[in-house]
């Protein structure tokens, strides 16, 4: 799938015969970010299910769509967590990140137009990261999968400090609220008073 989908990506650039039109350079971003999109879905199936089996095929699917994108986006940012990692599955996600922005740039923004050097240059960059990810070490292989795949448990103790903070904030609300009650309902008694002051004159 994944070099299919480059291939697909590299024709649409490079139309025999003329040069692309802004919805080819548009839909060739988008179907690099899918290759690589692709790339890490079948890389967590294939780590954690095998290679594909008739009686686990539909397990394997499962895991294959497990993926999350904006989650994924999320957990290639947190610069964090990725600099425990290879350099390969570090420029992997550099690259996944990248090219999810371009391809909600390319999708959603009717005004978007992207340069043929960008996509050409985002061409040759998914074609090497996608090379040295699958080159990569196993073992840090299945644990950027299990990084990327499974959500992080809340630290309960974090939680609840942020909902007493929450309280506290809404009980300070609700004080000041209090303290400038009378000034308030003062404020519009004498309001009240002129307007009807000026309606009897």
């Amino acid at each position: 799938m994944t070099q299919d989908l480059i291939a697909s990506a590299e024709l649409l650039i490079n139309r025999p015969g003329s040069e692309p039109t802004q919805a080819d350079l548009n839909r060739a971003a988008s179907t690099l970010y899918y290759a690589l999109f692709h790339e890490i879905s079948k890389t967590c199936a294939d780590l954690f299910m095998g290679s594909i089996q008739e009686d686990y095929r539909r397990a394997w699917q499962q895991v294959y769509r497990a993926l999350a994108h904006e989650n994924t986006k999320t957990r290639c940012r947190d610069l964090e967590i990725m600099r425990k990692f290879p350099e390969s599955i570090q420029e992997f996600a550099t690259q996944f990140v990248t090219l999810q922005e371009l391809r909600h740039q390319c999708d959603y923004d009717p005004l978007s137009k992207t340069p043929k050097t960008t996509v050409e240059t985002e061409l040759g960059n998914v074609r090497d990261v996608t090379q040295r990810f699958s080159a990569t070490n196993e073992l840090d292989l299945r644990a950027f999968c299990s990084f990327v795949l499974f959500p992080k448990r809340e630290d309960p103790l974090r939680k609840r400090a942020e909902e007493e903070r929450e309280q506290e904030r809404a009980r300070a609300l609700r004080a000041e609220q209090e303290a400038r009650g009378p000034a308030v309902r003062a404020e519009r008694a004498a309001r009240r008073a002129s307007q009807n002051a000026q309606e009897s004159s």
